[in-house]
């Protein structure tokens, strides 16, 4: 680490430059209590239940009443989900393949779980037999007729990254990165071998079947259609560029949804699946959507770090967002805020306050939408006050926790990323914009009085002296 120290006449302030990895000591230390299981990555449809993953959490929804049905901790982070009558079959990252039984959603147990592959990313089934994709480790088949005791039969190598996985009858579709999609002949799942390779030209994110025809997510190229009739020659139909990179796709009836990573979602009419054409597209209120599944006239969308919006598409050509079910946010810094905490929440730009000591664990009392991405934040005197990344400074009013208020922002030159308080002074880290020190004698009004140009990007701030 490169430290840069400014002596000023009354403090020490010390930038840091490069970020370093610290090993921490062991210690007693556990968790007592958790808000938030994590980042939502997966989502699925199964008969009337909608499930999605928070972190470690599966989720159960009524797709009727929006209702939760139930959760719980599968003990992996949640990649991908698929199902097969009463049970769930989750990629759990490093704790491999999770099985879940469903069947009483609101007292859903974990089954099994294999504990490999060890990068679990993509998961499909078919009858008894289960495919894992592992992003660095191949194609792991597994045998599931006893659902609480997998079996692995073998582990395919692959020459790319397995990404996804989607099964029709006895062929499993992985996309494979740049390497496009690899056809793999089941009918012996002991034995498995490559029926055909499809080369899209591209990034190959996610693949799905619906029929004879499989839909790409194409990085580079868009959805691709490809017709499926003999799977050991596949046959490419068409291909459709969008205004952002397809990360997923559901198929419903003759409509494609199509979550587009920081391009919103896109309905598809694939009736020609040769020619597909935009019906209409929109975006979710918050998050990016990176997942989707759909049944009927509903789309279900996970939004990385904002939960799973539902989103009503009986007119394609003008979804609307119907229901939200929220997730942790990305949380960015956390400060004490009396009893409760104070946590900002960067990818969904807000400041979110906890009850510490509510029953059950911490509990969302209140909230507020930011003009930009919350970095770190000091509170004073019933005030917080907020490095925004791309937008300056925040000034809140926090005196009263459930009824948070923007007083006014303060543009910043650079890239906020800390914030410390000295008396009536704010030292702001702003990345390339190097030091800048706010006077907040008025914080309502609050004005740049200096700055300091550094060599190299101001990332973290700390004082030392008076």
């Amino acid at each position: 680490m490169r430290i840069v120290r400014l002596i000023v006449p009354v403090f020490m302030v010390v930038f840091c430059i490069v970020p370093s990895l610290v090993q921490a000591e062991e210690s007693c230390a556990g968790i007592d209590s958790r808000w938030g299981q994590g980042l939502t990555r997966a989502v699925g449809v199964s008969g009337g239940t909608v499930f999605y993953g928070s972190g470690t959490e599966l989720v159960a929804i009524s797709s009727a009443t929006d209702a939760e049905l139930g959760r719980i901790d599968v003990g992996g982070v949640i990649q991908a989900i698929d199902f097969s009558g009463d049970h769930a079959f989750v990629a759990g990252s490093r704790s491999g393949l999770i099985v879940v039984d469903i069947s009483i959603p609101s007292q859903m147990l974990v089954a099994a779980h294999t504990g490999e592959p060890g990068h679990a990313n993509g998961v499909g089934v078919r009858g008894d037999i289960v495919v894992v994709t592992d992003f660095w480790a191949d194609v792991w088949i597994f045998d599931v007729s006893v659902p609480t005791q997998p079996e692995q039969l073998t582990v395919f190598e692959v020459d790319g990254f397995a990404q996804d996985v989607a099964m029709s009858g006895d062929y499993a579709m992985i996309a494979e990165g740049t390497n496009g999609v690899r056809i793999l002949d089941l009918s012996e799942p002991a034995n498995p071998s490559q029926a055909a390779l499809v080369n899209t030209s591209g990034e190959v994110n996610r693949v799905t079947v619906d029929g004879s025809t499989l839909f790409v997510a194409d990085h580079n190229n868009g959805l691709i259609t490809v017709d499926l009739t003999d799977p050991t020659s596949p046959v490419i139909l068409g291909s459709l560029i969008l205004s952002g990179p397809p990360v997923a796709i559901a198929v419903t009836g003759t409509t494609a949804w199509v979550a587009a990573d920081y391009g919103g979602f896109f309905a598809v009419d694939v009736s020609n699946p040769a020619a597909p054409v935009v019906l209409g597209s929109g975006d979710t209120s918050r998050g990016i959507p990176v997942d989707v599944a759909a049944s009927g006239t509903q789309v279900w969308f996970a939004t990385w770090s904002q939960g799973m919006a539902r989103v009503d598409g009986a007119d394609p050509s003008s979804p609307q967002e119907a229901a939200w079910f929220s997730g942790a946010g990305e949380t960015r810094s956390v400060v004490a805020l009396g009893d409760n905490a104070l946590v900002a929440d960067w990818s969904g730009t807000r400041l979110r306050v906890l009850d510490l000591d509510a029953s059950g664990g911490p509990a969302e009392i209140g909230s507020l939408a930011l003009p930009g991405y919350p970095r770190r934040m000091e509170v004073a005197s019933g005030r917080a006050f907020v490095a925004m990344e791309f937008e300056g400074l925040a000034v809140i009013d926090v005196a009263d926790p459930a009824n948070l208020a923007l007083i006014t922002t303060l543009a910043i030159p650079g890239t906020p990323q800390d914030i410390v308080l000295m008396g009536d002074y704010a030292l702001i880290a702003a990345g390339g914009g190097g030091l800048q020190i706010v006077d907040l004698t008025h914080p309502e009004a609050p004005s740049i009085i200096a700055d300091l140009a550094i060599s190299g990007n101001a990332n973290g701030i700390s004082v030392s002296g008076s």
